[in-house]
């Protein structure tokens, strides 16, 4: 086998880890907006993470070609090609810190699930309450907004409930 370059994974992962660290941050602003129940800083939230998803495709598109070069070289499958491996065949001592990063990388992807299916969660729930309300606002038959046509349904009679006694 030949001695690999290791410079250009450390700067990819570097550039995932950013990313990971960015989705992170927008996660805790989104939390934080839904507890607060700010509409505005939900969806500023939300237009964070969308932006950085985007970002990753190209990130993930650039792992995968980074990943093939390396496979040809070592003469394996791209999915065979490993941290540890690639500290093997490192002239430049740079295999400790890729390896280092490269389980920091899979810890913070763990940590990112773990945190955006919280944060489904709370959106999933606070929603759930807000269809509930609209559903106690409105007569069975008649669906809250608009309808196809462009125009709100006609109002029903109400039943009323004497709480007076």
């Amino acid at each position: 086998m030949t001695d690999i370059n290791l410079a250009p994974v450390r700067e990819h992962l570097q550039r995932q880890l950013d990313s990971v660290s960015l989705l992170l941050n927008a996660l805790d602003e989104q939390e934080k907006a839904i507890r607060q129940q700010d509409v505005t800083a939900v969806m500023a939230a939300t237009t964070s993470l969308q932006s950085e998803k985007v970002r990753r495709v190209r990130l993930e598109q650039e792992r995968e070609v980074l990943l093939g070069g390396l496979a040809i070289r070592m003469g394996c499958a791209p999915d065979q090609v490993t941290a540890s491996g690639l500290a093997a065949l490192d002239p430049d001592g740079l295999g400790d810190e890729v390896r280092r990063m490269s389980e920091q990388l899979s810890d913070q992807v763990k940590l990112l699930q773990r945190r955006h299916q919280t944060v489904q969660h709370m959106l999933e729930s606070e929603l759930a309450f807000v269809h509930h309300l609209l559903k106690a606002l409105n007569p069975a038959d008649a669906p809250a907004g608009y309808g196809r046509d462009g125009q709100q349904p006609t109002p029903q009679a109400r039943p009323s409930v004497n709480i007076a006694g």
